[in-house]
């Protein structure tokens, strides 16, 4: 088996399987960057309260013309929940994410990041 990569790309090659794996958050549905999506993620959760992947995906799909991939939304959800941006507590099979002090505080930041670079 081959295993090889680039800034964006691992590709995974044998006589059997060929295999490339997208690393790059542009890719995930949206065509945003890694902070854009987040942003856009964040602010959602900041107006709308708690909410499921679904519901969230419902959201988003309304206010943004490109197609949401639910996956990518969900291991996004998940990146955030860890990096302790979100908090997550599942009901009925789902989990239901809602900011943290922290995620407010990215929020916050990442707000003031976009106004700096209107200017």
């Amino acid at each position: 088996m081959l295993l090889t990569f680039d800034s964006a790309n691992i590709y995974c090659a044998s006589a059997l399987i060929s295999i490339s794996l997208k690393l790059d958050p542009a890719d995930m549905g949206l065509g945003l960057d890694y902070n854009e999506l987040k942003l856009i993620i964040l602010q959602v959760l900041s107006r709308r309260g708690p909410m499921d992947s679904s519901s969230l995906a419902s959201e988003l799909s309304e206010s943004r013309p490109a197609a949401l991939d639910i996956h990518a939304l969900r291991m996004a959800l998940m990146r955030y929940y860890k990096q302790g941006l979100l908090t997550r507590e599942r009901s009925g099979g789902m989990f239901t994410y809602a900011l943290t002090d922290r995620g407010v505080r990215r929020l916050r930041w990442l707000e003031q990041q976009g106004r700096g670079t209107d200017r």
